[in-house]
């Protein structure tokens, strides 16, 4: 069986290549099975959570690199 960090890194790797728009857990799950050739069905609720985890963690960042961007020179000191 396979680790659930294996998973985890495995399907991030995924998701970054991936469109985000259309892809759906399922579509992540099927395909991680075709990768490890194991059925994970049993790893749905698992595999959903790091979806969701994922997503928010990619959410996080455009809207911090956002507000840096909007802040500008503030940053560097300049008063």
């Amino acid at each position: 069986m396979v680790s659930d960090s294996e998973l985890v890194a495995r399907l991030h790797e995924f998701l970054r290549s991936f469109d985000l728009n259309t892809t759906t857990t399922a579509i992540v799950r099927r395909k991680l099975e075709e990768d490890f050739g194991i059925d994970l069905s049993g790893k749905k609720a698992f595999i959903h959570e790091h979806v969701d985890l994922f997503l928010q963690s990619q959410l996080e960042h455009r809207s911090n690199v956002k507000s840096e961007e909007s802040n500008g020179s503030d940053s560097e000191g300049g008063n």
